[in-house]
């Protein structure tokens, strides 16, 4: 399994346009192919920090929706809203740790 995390700092003063956006985008990333857990964070004391978690069955489905018309549309979309760019990083779930 592939876990896929991404932080986003958003300009507060389009904070809501982006949670509409998020709202909008989590069904349709949640029914990609591969795709088994989506999970978006806000943070505790600062809510113009999200973080998105996903779950994915391999780096190929990872890639086949980051080149999907969903993940380009949205990030086209969300991208202009950013603070600051966006940091994003893949690991493999070791299942064999306690």
């Amino acid at each position: 399994m592939v876990i896929r995390i991404v932080e986003l700092h958003i300009h507060r003063d389009r904070l809501e346009k982006a949670q509409l956006l998020l709202a909008e985008v989590a069904p349709n990333v949640r029914k990609m192919d591969g795709c088994s857990h989506l999970n978006i964070l806000e943070g505790l004391n600062n809510n113009a920090h999200i973080t998105t978690y996903s779950y994915w069955k391999s780096e190929d489905h990872l890639n086949a929706y980051r080149q999907s018309n969903v993940f380009k549309t949205f990030w086209g979309e969300i991208k202009p809203l950013f603070a600051m760019p966006a940091r994003a990083w893949s690991s493999y779930s070791l299942h064999y740790l306690p």
